[in-house]
């Protein structure tokens, strides 16, 4: 096993919120399947008595707080719950609302940096859905109840729908990451000012 394999592992299902096949990380990785069975068997090993452990779904591998961690985990969860959309939240919810669904990694490549952590706060809201067409890589939606508090009949009523939607996908197609939102949040800001206070 190539030194270090368990922390690419680590670094990459971190990454990877929906978690990673094995034969994801071989393409990701250029390792050998058994290379990848020891590093996770490592990983595994060296998370055992950590916050975080390695789990795996079938054929899906993962990482996920520790059962012991839990009470405390819902606590923080609930709390989350309550606070304000920060600015970084409401950019990518315009994103998602503008677009109709759009993967992780559209979402990143408009705004220009990590967005997990927002889309997990953002799907523990009920703001957003994640589906999944068949694809290896899920889309995210505007939830039933996000278009329902935004008092919209359909997306397209939004602020410069179709400009944005444009510039959006124009961004996305390019690979050209922005230097800032330029004002999606506040173009959309009389739809959904309310959220911040959910």
């Amino acid at each position: 096993m190539k030194k270090n394999t368990e922390n690419l592992i680590e670094a990459l299902l971190f990454y990877a919120t929906d978690g990673l096949t094995l034969n994801e990380l071989k393409t990701a990785t250029d390792l050998s399947g058994e290379e990848l069975t020891a590093g996770l068997q490592k990983l595994k090993t060296d998370l055992s008595n950590r916050g975080i452990n390695l789990v795996s779904h079938g054929e899906v591998f993962s990482l996920a707080t520790s059962p012991d961690c839990a009470e405390a985990v819902l606590k923080v969860a609930k709390d989350l719950e309550q606070k304000d959309l920060s600015k970084p939240a409401l950019e990518t919810l315009s994103v998602i609302l503008y677009l109709g669904e759009a993967k992780r990694s559209e979402i990143e490549l408009s705004r220009g940096v990590n967005s997990a952590i927002i889309l997990r706060n953002l799907l523990l809201r009920g703001l957003i859905e994640k589906k999944n067409h068949g694809g290896l890589e899920s889309v995210y939606v505007p939830s039933k109840d996000l278009i329902h508090s935004l008092g919209l009949s359909e997306i397209s009523a939004l602020p410069d729908f179709e400009m944005i939607k444009k510039e959006l996908s124009e961004r996305i197609l390019n690979q050209t990451p922005p230097a800032e939102e330029k004002g999606l949040v506040e173009q959309s800001s009389s739809h959904d000012h309310n959220l911040t206070s959910e």
